[in-house]
């Protein structure tokens, strides 16, 4: 087995936190549950079980990946199961985050036992700390001193390298030689469904309203700024619910906020029951919103009563929700994902695109790398000399374009990765990326085209142009005969001008 850890040189270790998490307190009474779509007396019991997910650890507020399947398996305790990235995993990163930082002197990371060998990228709170090569046997990476250890508030693993198959079965963090009990977000299992949506409906869909993503959620459809919209959650068992956790508005970025209606005014109701208007502040972030009293149901209903208007738009956004029992939030597990992207993101048919899904593109002159997934999701990142690493992630929808050119529209977030380390509260905010990326190969475009392409470089970014024609020189061919050797693409829009290889 082939074994390495290379910790990077010139990070200073944090310091250590003085208390650990407190594990949280069970409850002292469990009283009998109130009938379906009725109010809990006030004064009783509090109906805790079977109402509400246990609490069993340190759950995590998000757990996510940027691609593939098995994500929350990474915490199950068994290896055979576990995270695996769809087609070519390099890029590919899944990453946990606390609600509370807690203290840890170890990350440990089991492969699947049939795992292709792989290495991993390793940041902590945002910091690049790491490395980590492995063969198919577990492997460990220091957090500071033993014992002592750093304050975490979140933990990234990337795949820097692998081939299809690569699965991570167990991800977790460890103190004074012991395991921390990290525990998936708490959540139901369920479906959600709304009035109406804006098309296209797989980047404004409500089950977007669960997804940990801020750059996407609900958008209503139909004219008008949204009152009288509603989403409609129905859960498999019953659940105590005693407010909802809210996100208004697109929260994008600030602009995206601004321009678009939020919530004034909501209105929640279950089952059949009677309903009861809350008022929301327009404010981002997320806010808690509590009803009177617990109500006991399968299916809640949130409609839109009052808004704030947009500045220039009138389509309404929540970006995310979650429920709120006696113990904190909780998400939704919704049963019918796999089948809604199914059937609202088709099979890649074009030609073109088909040849570039799940394959690393890279640039030719520069750190820039770009990976389209067949689940259509994306990662990019790109070296700022400087400044760090900026990245983003997101998903991707076909756009219109004229051929050979092929048009994408990338939504999602991006953030610099700084130099040096970072406390839990020095987490550097991302904004939002929604913008269009025109690519065409290069051999496609002829070589015509691609010289006149090439002089315009100049006046936007003469140190590409420069670079490909001293790369080409050294083979002893022109920039164009390199391009078509290379099956490069050229890319325009958000991430361009840029010449990319796979």
């Amino acid at each position: 087995m082939l074994v390495s850890l290379l910790l990077l040189a010139g990070c200073p270790a944090p310091n250590a936190a003085k208390d650990a998490a407190k594990p949280a307190a069970s409850p002292a009474v469990v009283g009998k549950p109130a009938a379906p779509g009725q109010l809990a007396a006030p004064g009783k019991p509090a109906p805790l079980l079977p109402l509400s997910p246990p609490l069993t650890g340190l759950h995590l507020a998000e757990l996510s990946a940027t691609t593939g399947h098995g994500t929350a398996e990474v915490l199950d305790g068994d290896a055979h199961t576990g995270w695996r990235p769809s087609g070519q995993p390099v890029g590919a990163r899944l990453r946990f985050v606390l609600d509370d930082p807690v203290t840890a002197d170890e990350l440990a990371l089991d492969p699947c036992p049939a795992s292709a060998p792989a290495g991993y990228d390793v940041e902590v709170n945002g910091s690049l700390v790491g490395e980590l090569l492995t063969q198919g046997e577990p492997v460990r990476l220091s957090l500071g001193e033993a014992g002592a250890g750093w304050r975490v508030a979140g933990v990234e693993v990337r795949v820097r390298s692998g081939q299809p198959g690569v699965c991570l079965g167990e991800l977790g963090l460890r103190q004074r030689g012991g395991a921390l009990p990290l525990r998936p977000p708490r959540t139901v299992k369920g479906s959600v469904r709304a009035s109406s949506v804006l098309p296209p409906s797989e980047a404004h869909h409500p089950n977007l309203l669960f997804d940990h993503r801020l750059n996407f959620g609900w958008t209503e459809g139909k004219a008008g700024d949204g009152i009288g919209e509603s989403v409609e959650i129905s859960l498999k068992d019953p659940f105590g619910l005693v407010g909802l956790e809210l996100w208004n508005g697109d929260q994008g970025s600030s602009q995206r906020y601004a321009s678009s209606p939020r919530v004034r005014t909501l209105s929640v109701g279950v089952d059949d029951g009677g309903r009861v208007s809350i008022p929301v502040e327009d404010t981002d972030g997320p806010q808690r919103l509590d009803l009177p009293r617990m109500v006991v149901g399968r299916t809640f209903h949130i409609g839109v009563l009052e808004v704030e208007p947009g500045a220039t738009n009138h389509e309404l956004t929540l970006s995310e929700l979650r429920l709120v029992d006696l113990l904190g939030w909780v998400g939704v597990v919704l049963d019918d994902e796999d089948a809604r992207r199914a059937s609202t993101l088709p099979p890649v048919r074009d030609a073109t695109l088909a040849g570039l899904v799940d394959q690393p593109l890279r640039s030719i002159c520069g750190g820039r790398t770009l990976t389209l997934r067949a689940d259509f999701g994306f990662e990019t990142e790109a070296v700022q000399p400087g400044a760090g690493l900026l990245r983003a992630e997101g998903d991707w929808t076909l756009g219109d374009s004229k051929a050979p050119w092929r048009s994408v529209l990338l939504r999602g977030e991006e953030r610099v990765r700084p130099e040096g380390w970072l406390e839990p509260e020095d987490q550097v905010a991302g904004k939002a990326l929604d913008d269009h990326v025109e690519f065409v190969r290069i051999e496609d475009l002829g070589r015509a085209a691609f010289e006149k392409e090439e002089s315009s470089w100049r006046s936007v970014n003469r140190a590409l142009a420069d670079c490909v024609d001293a790369t080409a020189k050294a083979e002893g061919i022109d920039a164009f005969d390199l391009s078509v050797k290379r099956d490069a693409v050229l890319i325009h829009g958000a991430l361009g001008p840029d010449v990319l290889t796979r």
